[in-house]
């Protein structure tokens, strides 16, 4: 929800419109309606792995389009809330779906309660660390941290794939 904040900081900063602001929610959420069936359709013909990878690289891509651009008219904010949308929002359903597949069935209960509860750390922390890197840097400074936590997630599904491949 900490990005929701600031993509309305963002919106606020380039116009002065109620209105644009509830488009920006709009270009950020329709994503969700859209993509969510394509890429479980992606993940489920691909290595879920992968797909979180390139999900990755295209939320960076995002995110450091969003950071970075200034002076954008609203058609430029909605573009890039519809792009940080689309790339971020499937990710947590492609790794629920991917740590699934390494699950037992008697396992499934546990894990799920695994990744909500990580998930909830997530989503205490992030906003802290959120809130004072806004403070100090700006709305756009919330952008790079998330961009560094896919990049760490990238490391991470890197080092799992290296694993995998020298175990074969």
């Amino acid at each position: 929800w900490f990005n929701t904040i600031a993509s309305v900081m963002i919106v606020s900063r380039y116009t002065d419109s109620e209105l644009a602001i509830s488009w920006i929610l709009i270009a950020r959420t329709i994503p969700r309606f859209f993509l969510g069936p394509v890429a479980g359709v992606i993940a489920d013909r691909f290595d879920r792995r992968w797909v979180m990878l390139w999900l990755s690289v295209a939320a960076i891509l995002s995110c450091i389009t969003t950071a970075l651009a200034h002076d954008l008219s609203s058609s430029g904010v909605f573009l890039t809330a519809f792009f940080f949308g689309l790339t971020t929002f499937p990710i947590y359903s492609v790794a629920a779906a991917h740590a699934h597949d390494y699950a037992d069935s008697s396992e499934r209960v546990e894990l799920s309660a695994a990744l909500m509860f990580f998930y909830a750390i997530g989503a205490i922390a992030a906003p802290l660390l959120a809130s004072a890197l806004i403070d100090r840097y700006g709305p756009a400074a919330m952008f790079w941290m998330i961009a560094l936590g896919h990049v760490a997630l990238i490391g991470f599904g890197l080092i799992g794939e290296i694993i995998i491949f020298t175990q074969a």
